[in-house]
């Protein structure tokens, strides 16, 4: 075997083991949530939605809502559908209301934060939500922070190619050198 050859082949393991790890790396976040960080909403909000950079595991959610108190507020069971959370919310008064998260990405890797919003007579209605009994979540007003991924994919993909080409090419050129 060749000196470029080896040095191909090299190269080609190292991309497969960026390629490997990445996933790993890419663990997931909050990316959008309504009521969202610091909004002023009506007191009559009854859901809360949060959504995630990547899908998040249905058993692996806890999401508590309390008020400036303590007290907490009256929440359904989380629907979860990919990367969407939707919790039925009663809330309580007017005032703060502070959310705390937990949730586990597909990954295995957990993400938990929190952010606050106020509940009053004159805010803003905030995104509906539905969860489908098929498990599909729509989000009237929804954005997407997850469109960058399927390029990594392709970028990979395209590489490995590439790398499988210059290997064979190098391959080829040492057999026709080879006089055996």
């Amino acid at each position: 075997m060749g000196v470029r050859t080896r040095l191909l082949a090299v190269v080609g393991m190292v991309m497969v083991a960026v390629a490997v790890a990445a996933p790993a790396g890419a663990h997931t976040e909050l990316v959008g949530s309504s009521p969202s960080s610091g909004q002023r909403v009506l007191a009559t909000t009854d859901q809360l939605v949060l959504e995630f950079a990547s899908p998040v595991l249905p058993h692996a959610v806890d999401v508590r809502v309390t008020d400036a108190n303590g007290t907490a507020a009256r929440l359904g069971s989380a629907q979860v559908a990919d990367t969407v959370v939707v919790v039925p919310l009663e809330l309580g008064r007017l005032g703060r209301y502070d959310v705390a998260y937990r949730a586990m990405a597909a990954d295995g890797h957990a993400v938990t934060g929190g952010f606050s919003f106020t509940a009053a007579r004159d805010g803003t209605t905030v995104a509906v939500a539905a969860v489908s009994p098929g498990g599909a979540a729509s989000q009237v007003s929804a954005t997407s922070g997850t469109q960058g991924r399927g390029r990594v994919w392709i970028a990979i993909a395209v590489a490995a190619v590439l790398i499988a080409i210059a290997l064979h090419r190098a391959a080829r050129t040492g057999r026709a050198r080879d006089p055996r």
